[in-house]
């Protein structure tokens, strides 16, 4: 089995010119032009798209960890709640001696 040698860098060059020349020639200019265009913009798309998966992905991770540190340590208590038990317990304690006294 034999290869086949590898062009020259300058011979694949000028290889790589004259058929973008053809292309050129084939086409109208406006063609071309959109062409280019065409295909910058759907690499900067896809770039776009990656970088929004990726940033979804690590959101969707941060909001996992978030959760499970969450269900993970029980509830802090409501320090708000806490003195509405205190003064509904100190209102009806009293509330409930003068009842038994006035009954009594």
């Amino acid at each position: 089995m034999s290869k086949k040698p590898a062009l020259p860098a300058e011979l694949m060059a000028r290889h790589l010119d004259y058929r973008w020349r053809d292309y050129c020639v084939t086409r109208p200019p406006q063609a071309v032009y959109l062409s280019a265009h065409q295909r910058f913009a759907d690499q900067q798309h896809h770039e776009a798209l990656r970088i929004v998966k990726r940033i979804e992905q690590r959101q969707a991770i941060a909001r996992a960890i978030r959760t499970s540190e969450q269900w993970a340590r029980p509830p802090a208590p409501d320090p708000w709640r806490r003195l509405a038990l205190w003064v509904a317990l100190a209102g009806i304690i009293p509330g409930a001696a003068l009842l038994l006294g006035a009954v009594l």
